[in-house]
């Protein structure tokens, strides 16, 4: 207990930390990537602005129609009670 009070100061409950800490990255290496990543993203994106575009409206449609299965499938599957009206005041 008296190791988790220690801790606590120390910056670990941060969640960046611990997201670091679940997939093997230290925090600097967090930083370095993030900074990297704002460095050159926009200058690819500027660069490839329409294979960009068309990659991501395929990829929306894909997911509509995963959507549409899933909610055929499944969630119009799950039991609903009736709904109570909302009395506003």
């Amino acid at each position: 207990m008296w190791t988790r009070l220690q801790d606590f100061p120390l910056g670990n409950c941060f969640p960046m930390d611990v997201v670091s800490n679940w997939i093997y990255f230290t925090m600097m290496n967090l930083l370095c990537l993030g900074f990297l990543c704002i460095g050159t993203l926009p200058a690819l994106y500027k660069r490839y602005e329409r294979e960009v575009g068309y990659l991501a409206g395929t990829r929306t449609q894909d997911i509509r129609k995963l959507y549409k299965k899933l909610d055929s499938r499944v969630l119009n599957k799950i039991p609903r009670g009736p709904v109570k009206e909302k009395k506003f005041k």
